[in-house]
C-alpha cells in the first residue's frame, strides 16, 4: 500500500487471475475503487493523486514505471548508462 496523506491512496491486489488490481481510496481505506489491471505486482510510489511510481516485477523480468494520469497509463523507464 501506498499512502499520499491519511485519505489517498493506492494498492496492488491480487485478482486471482493472474493479473493485479490497482486500486484507490479517496476515503481513508474505507472503500476501494479499482483503477486498473495490471500483469505485474510491484512497490508503488505516489508524490501526486496523478504521478507516480512503480518497481514492477513479472517473472524474474524488473522495470520502473511512471505514472501521470493517477494509474490509467504506465510507461517503462529504460535507462541509459553512459561510458
Amino acid at each position: 500500500m501506498e499512502w499520499l496523506d491519511a485519505s489517498t491512496g493506492w494498492r496492488l491486489s491480487d485478482n486471482g487471475a493472474g493479473s493485479y488490481n490497482l486500486e484507490q481510496t479517496r476515503d481513508g481505506g474505507q472503500s476501494w475503487k479499482k483503477v486498473k489491471t495490471v500483469l505485474w505486482n510491484g512497490q508503488l510510489d505516489f508524490v501526486s493523486e496523478q504521478t507516480g511510481w512503480a518497481i514492477a516485477h513479472l517473472g524474474e523480468a524488473v522495470a520502473l514505471l511512471k505514472i501521470t494520469d493517477g494509474g490509467q497509463t504506465w510507461a517503462e523507464i529504460k535507462t541509459v548508462v553512459g561510458p
